[in-house]
């Protein structure tokens, strides 16, 4: 979600977190954490894998009217299963999921 989201809302989220929301763990630098988000705009999709909390999953921004983010769509499962599934499949389902239901929402409205 956080990559779909405008540069001044980026801003403003990264100023006032200092650790992972499921880990504890410190964030990455500011530059490496950009450098992730430009990656997920550019592949459509974010993906996560950390076998030591034992969760992974795939989603992709749902878009509204006028391109507003609305949430996302994505898979969850414990990372020990993630590997058994064709990656580049489950990520282009998500992607393309979210892209056809953000399509149908815009039309509702």
């Amino acid at each position: 979600m956080l990559a779909a989201l405008a540069p001044e809302e980026v801003d403003s989220v990264l100023a006032g977190a200092t650790t992972g929301p499921l880990s504890g763990r410190p964030l990455a630098p500011r530059e490496e954490i950009l450098a992730d988000l430009d990656r997920i705009r550019a592949n459509g999709f974010a993906d996560y894998f950390d076998p030591n909390y034992d969760v992974a999953g795939v989603a992709a921004a749902l878009r509204g009217a006028g391109g507003a983010l609305i949430g996302c769509l994505g898979i969850t499962m414990p990372s020990r299963r993630f590997d058994l599934h064709d990656r580049k499949a489950m990520t282009a389902a998500v992607r393309d999921a979210a892209h056809e239901l953000s399509q149908l929402i815009a039309l509702q409205n």
